[in-house]
């Protein structure tokens, strides 16, 4: 149970790091968007609903650890594309960094249920607990890195979390 709930508290502070600084990046050079047009970027969260979705017909066919493996190898992989200075690259990368995330996530928390038994209620306290910790811990550390190493560094942190 300790390894899905380390998988709530990290893979949620890298999704927050990335989300929480990603307005910066892209109101900043190369890009400078205006600040509308920066946060309609956050589009791409809908991607989760399909990720969501996804995860359970793959965790099915494939088992809950490989998809939560894959996904969040997947999720450290990409945050290597959203250094990218490409505006459709960034925006692509963020599509797949959210589908995968949530696909990861739907798969620890649907698993930390099924293997608690009768303890279901504490488990899920517990998962929610630490994907919370992770927003706000993480998240915020997230945010240290990119105010004294830049973008590249915070992304390099969220990938060493995933």
């Amino acid at each position: 149970m300790a390894a899905l709930y380390a998988q709530a508290l990290l893979l949620m502070g890298a999704f927050m790091t990335v989300y929480n600084l990603l307005g910066f990046r892209l109101t900043g050079e190369p890009f400078g968007l205006s600040q509308a047009v920066a946060s309609s970027l956050f589009v791409a969260y809908t991607a989760g609903m399909a990720g969501s979705a996804w995860s359970g017909r793959a965790g099915a066919r494939w088992g809950p650890y490989r998809v939560l493996a894959a996904s969040a190898a997947v999720m450290g992989a990409v945050a290597a594309v959203l250094a990218a200075p490409w505006l459709p690259v960034v925006a692509a990368g963020l599509v797949v960094f959210t589908f995968v995330f949530f696909c990861a996530h739907a798969t620890a928390s649907a698993w930390a249920a099924r293997r608690a038994g009768s303890g279901r209620a504490q488990a899920s306290s517990v998962y929610t607990l630490a994907y919370y910790v992770g927003a706000s811990l993480l998240g915020w550390v997230g945010g240290v890195f990119y105010d004294h190493w830049g973008w590249g560094a915070a992304l390099a942190f969220a990938a060493a979390l995933c």
